[in-house]
């Protein structure tokens, strides 16, 4: 997977429909996935949103 390196702020809205921000059904590993400069995650809106991050992205995450 890639990295997001100027990535600082993520905001998602106004999705009632979007159930992950990430493809769910893939069997490709996220394990590689890097955003080192994520400070800030907003969600707005978003009824039907369970998981911004997938568990092994998560664990990642300070």
């Amino acid at each position: 997977m890639g990295r997001l390196n100027g990535l600082e702020t993520l905001q998602i809205g106004q999705c009632q429909l979007v159930q992950a921000t990430y493809d769910t059904s893939s069997t490709t590993q996220l394990n590689d996935f890097e955003c080192p400069n994520l400070n800030s995650i907003g969600v707005e809106a978003c009824e039907s949103l369970k998981n911004v991050f997938s568990a092994s992205m998560a664990k990642d995450l300070k």
